[in-house]
């Protein structure tokens, strides 16, 4: 069979190994957020591309299913490990990969390599090499508001970042909660892994996981090494660890110089093909590339203003400053701060020519709001483009119903979100130029 991708997984964290010397695909951002997507494309958390020469070591790019570049990954790289053996591109059981993150040394455990131990290198908790805003110092047991309440953190880097939060009770909920208010926090100017962590004894820890790029994870290779080696440099536990997560358990250890090793297993779960529908969709990404979509930030705050203005002028809607759009003019605090989201869509050129954000309801619910689209860019299948990443992200964000108000003028919108599924209600109370809501349940 003409094979384009095989599909592995370490303890539920699943990624598609891509190998340019036998299937090659143009991996813009909006590729790898389709390949990865489970309803439109196959299905994944991540995308390995590679083997890629690189001197005499193999080279991988890992890629995080919102289309950004990962500088590591520990269950990643174990899946990598095993494609190559299988494949033969490495002699022995004995060989380095190389990553944004650094070279990593790979060990294959046993004959069918369902086993893999991985040397990730150093860790360091220098604010400056993580990064982190502020000072430079040494990263450990402080202090960090997040979401209106205090914790303490440690945070750390092995080649990508990870605040770690020690906490008496964990769970899945407070991960989807804290995780994105401390991924997009003002403190970590690259957006940084998140850890809750629960310690059992000297020789055991609990965590759930929050990935850059990812959202909620039910296993994380990186993230069980951070975890571990940030309960021993507080004093919580011994320096060889048993990492629980929801998918499964990892075995770390850590060295006097800070090295750390991890083992873990890896399962090999089918090869594929694109089909022919997707095929064309990933040709015409490559022969047409779209605008990004990229997470907002304050200083886009007067450009998302123009685009929001500029469409409702259009309609004859008039803006609404002090109220209505009162939420754009702080970014940051409106979306990221109460744990939702905002994403732009940025031109060639640097422009935005659309945005969406999530604003946080009561009751795992969120409103979809600002979803706009410079004219010229309509037509495109840009809208849908918003539209299937706020449902992904949504649901990345643990939120279970999708709400949005709009005006009846706004014929085109309304259309796409009945297309989704949205149906209208009556709500207590809509915004000044809107006449119409509507909802959606998130499956």
């Amino acid at each position: 069979m003409d094979v384009h991708f095989s599909k592995y997984h370490g303890l539920g964290n699943d990624y598609l190994v891509i190998d340019p010397e036998i299937h090659d695909v143009n991996l813009t951002p909006e590729a790898i957020r389709l390949i990865c997507d489970r309803h439109f494309g196959v299905g994944a958390d991540g995308i390995l591309y590679g083997p890629l020469k690189d001197g005499e070591n193999l080279r991988v790019r890992i890629f995080n299913p919102d289309g950004s570049e990962a500088q590591k990954s520990g269950n990643g790289l174990r899946i990598f490990a095993r494609y190559v053996y299988e494949k033969k591109y490495v002699d022995g059981k004995h060989f380095s990969i190389d990553t944004l993150g650094g070279t990593v040394e790979a060990q294959i455990q046993d004959d069918t390599a369902g086993l893999i131990r991985l040397n990730m290198g150093k860790i360091t908790f220098l604010s400056t090499e993580i990064p982190a805003n502020g000072p430079p110092r040494r990263f450990v047991n402080e202090e960090l508001q997040i979401g209106g309440a205090k914790y303490r953190v440690t945070c750390l880097s092995i080649g990508n970042p990870h605040c770690v939060i020690p906490m008496d009770d964990i769970s899945e909920q407070k991960a989807r909660q804290l995780g994105p208010l401390v991924e997009n926090h003002r403190m970590f100017p690259n957006r940084i892994n998140v850890q809750l962590l629960k310690v059992i004894d000297r020789q055991t820890i609990d965590i759930q996981i929050w990935e850059r790029g990812a959202g909620y994870t039910l296993a994380s290779g990186s993230s069980s090494c951070a975890a571990a080696a940030a309960a021993h440099k507080m004093g919580f536990v011994d320096d060889k660890v048993t990492v629980k997560m929801p998918g499964g358990n990892l075995f770390v250890e850590i060295e006097d110089n800070q090295t750390v090793y991890l083992t873990g297993p890896v399962e090999k779960v089918f090869e594929g093909r694109f089909g022919p529908d997707l095929q064309e969709k990933l040709s015409n990404m490559k022969r047409n590339p779209a605008p990004r979509l990229r997470p907002a930030n304050n200083a886009d705050c007067e450009h998302i203003a123009n685009l929001v203005f500029g469409v409702l002028g259009e309609y004859g809607l008039k803006p609404d400053p002090a109220s209505t759009d009162a939420d754009i003019k702080d970014i940051e605090s409106s979306y990221f701060g109460r744990g939702g989201t905002f994403l732009v869509l940025e031109a060639r050129d640097g422009s935005i020519v659309g945005a969406y954000g999530l604003y946080p309801l009561q009751e795992r619910t969120c409103e979809l709001r600002k979803m706009y689209l410079h004219k010229a860019y309509r037509g495109k299948g840009l809208g849908r483009l918003l539209m299937n990443d706020a449902l992904s992200k949504a649901r990345q964000l643990g939120f279970r119903k999708m709400v949005l108000e709009t005006a009846s003028v706004l014929k085109e919108a309304i259309a796409l979100y009945k297309s989704y599924g949205f149906v209208e209600y009556t709500p207590d109370h809509l915004s000044s130029r809107c006449d119409q809501a509507y909802s959606l349940e998130l499956k």
